[in-house]
Order: C-alpha cells, then sequence, then structure tokens
C-alpha cells in the first residue's frame, strides 16, 4: 500500500530531521516504514554528538554513536517480524515533537507484541536532535 506525502516532506539536504520527523510520523505502512529507515540513515548527521536517549524504565543512551547502534539492533529486528504502526498524535512546538502511536509486531501471523508508545523529541538551536525520551507500555 502506497501513501502520498505533500512535495514539501520529500528530503533534500536542506530539511532537518524534525521536518523529516514530522514529515513520515503521520503515514503508516510498511513502504513508507522502509522510506523512514533509509531516510533515517541519510539523517543521522542532524543528530548531535552529545545527543541522550531515555526509553524510561527500560534503558538510556549516550552519545550519537550510541544511537545510531541502537537503531541498527532495531532495524535487524524489524527485519524478522511484520510491523503494523499508527501514529495517533502529533504534536510540534519550537523545538519539540511529540509523537505517540502503536505497534504491532507480528511473526507467522502470530502477534509477538503490541506496543503503546510516545516520543518526545528536542532539538537544540542548530536544529540538531539534542533529547529523546520515550515511553512505552507493552501488552500482548
Amino acid at each position: 500500500m502506497s501513501f502520498l506525502r505533500p512535495r514539501w516532506c520529500f528530503p533534500y539536504n536542506g530539511i532537518d530531521f524534525r521536518q523529516q520527523l514530522l514529515c513520515y510520523a503521520g503515514f503508516e505502512g510498511e513502504e513508507n516504514l522502509q522510506r523512514l529507515k533509509r531516510t533515517i540513515l541519510k539523517t543521522y548527521k542532524f543528530i548531535s554528538d552529545n545527543v541522550e536517549w531515555s526509553i524510561i524504565e527500560e534503558d538510556k543512551f549516550i552519545s550519537k554513536q550510541a544511537i545510531i547502534d541502537n537503531c541498527e539492533q532495531v532495524s535487524n529486528y524489524f527485519k524478522s517480524v511484520i510491523t503494523d504502526f499508527k501514529t495517533l498524535n502529533i504534536i510540534a512546538d519550537d523545538n519539540k515533537v511529540v509523537i505517540n502511536g502503536t505497534a504491532e509486531f507480528l511473526r507467522d501471523n502470530k502477534r509477538v507484541s503490541f506496543v503503546s508508545a510516545c516520543d518526545i523529541y528536542e532539538f537544540n538551536k542548530k536544529s540538531q536532535l539534542q533529547k529523546i525520551t520515550s515511553y512505552c507500555i507493552q501488552s500482548k
């Protein structure tokens, strides 16, 4: 299934990570997930070197490389399951973007996991990703 995006969402060198995040957040579907993954690889340069990602009650990643390594690990997991992402809300204000939604993970047509999540993205004055706070509630 294909989803159309507004023309201004297509990535180019001048677009910052915050704008790309907003462009992709509202579109579900495997094709758009793959596009997002490819775009995220290109947008690593928009992540601050001293970035911090806190996954509440689970983990914490401090440094650009730690976040990149975690993204690669998660990407490998996504290859082993079928995903159904749904974006419920997007809120943007100045240097923050908040996205909440759900993710269902399937393997062999059986639910492996279902997650309700909220991510808060904070950007510095250079429009670089400075801080991520993630809240994830898992159920079966």
